[in-house]
């Protein structure tokens, strides 16, 4: 008798959990399982670029940030995700490279800039970090790294963080810098393209 009972339930639950998570993750209809809320995501992204800011020295220039974060406003008004605010800062460094952290935060380098040969370049570059925040390629990582109940357990506030969220921290910037797999950096491709184009 129980387990007549026990299934339908385990069925509705599963039912309910995918209503709830899955997400369209980019234009094409890609679409993901994802359980960490938006709320949550903002709060590990803007620690994250608290970290990031201390680490790094953020470009002074007005003009280099009015001009990137003009770019970046008109990429995220085309973007498929609006339920964010997004930050597109600049880093002093020679480094080629761009990176973003979840809940809207996409940091270029200056070494990065110098080598862009227009407009159109620098708006591929920050879709393809903006298709990151939108695909949620970063949460859904930790998600299976660290579970979802440990990652939504964590509040940060403005304490100091435990050894555990430090060290979850530094897995999501190791994640933002280092990269991401092959398909989910094809898909960032595909979308930053896209939102270009747009």
């Amino acid at each position: 008798m129980e387990r007549i009972y026990v299934r339908p339930l385990i069925v509705s639950l599963l039912l309910f959990l995918f209503a709830c998570g899955v997400i369209r993750t980019s234009p094409f209809g890609s679409k993901a399982l994802v359980l960490i809320p938006t709320s949550q995501e903002i709060i590990l992204g803007r620690r994250a670029a608290k970290e990031v800011e201390k680490r790094e020295k953020l470009c002074k220039d007005p003009v280099i940030n009015e001009y990137v974060g003009w770019v970046g406003r008109r990429i995220s008004a085309v973007c498929d995700r609006h339920d964010i605010t997004y930050h597109y800062k600049v880093i002093e460094s020679a480094e080629l490279n761009a990176f973003s952290l979840p809940g809207g935060w996409v940091y270029i380098y200056t070494g990065l800039l110098k080598n862009l040969k227009d407009e159109a370049e620098l708006a591929f570059v920050l879709g393809h970090e903006t298709a990151h925040i939108v695909a949620r390629h970063a949460i859904r990582r930790l998600q299976l790294i660290y579970g979802i109940n440990f990652v939504l357990s964590l509040t940060f506030g403005g304490r100091e963080l435990s050894p555990a969220e430090k060290k979850l921290i530094n897995t999501l910037l190791n994640i933002a810098v280092a990269g991401y797999s092959r398909s989910e950096e094809f898909e960032a491709d595909a979308m930053g393209a896209y939102y270009a184009g747009k």
